[in-house]
């Protein structure tokens, strides 16, 4: 159950941290100088926390709490993350907020894969 709940825990930081990036993306448009350095900061914070997302993602995998799909999938929203980094970085913003708003609905999906996961008598079975 620990995995379960580490995953989670990464999950909600990252639903934080990307709500935090939008109201400093709406600073920013608003001309608040401050918030183009925050932008880019919690950006390299969420790609931080895609690796660690990943890493308990691949535990979660290797106990037989989760599906195989469910690594590629965090594996997928890493590389997601990194490519929403870059464009933000090239300032490519035609790919920079859509991707952004894709990936915050990952997390949110996220979120409900993993109380179904959780739920599972196999899941419980292998978390103890």
């Amino acid at each position: 159950m620990k995995l379960i709940e580490s995953y989670r825990g990464v999950l909600v930081t990252n639903l934080l941290l990307m709500l935090a990036q939008a109201a400093f993306a709406g600073r920013l448009i608003d001309g608040d100088a401050r918030s183009l350095f925050l932008h880019g900061l919690t950006a390299k914070l969420l790609v931080l926390l895609g690796v660690v997302q990943l890493t308990v993602a691949i535990l979660l995998g290797k106990k037989g709490i989760a599906p195989r799909s469910f690594t590629f999938a965090n594996a997928g929203f890493l590389v997601g993350e990194i490519f929403t980094f870059g464009a933000g970085e090239l300032h490519i913003l035609v790919l920079h907020v859509p991707l952004a708003i894709m990936l915050f609905g990952g997390v949110v999906r996220q979120m409900f894969w993993i109380r179904r996961i959780a739920e599972r008598p196999a899941a419980l079975e292998a978390a103890k």
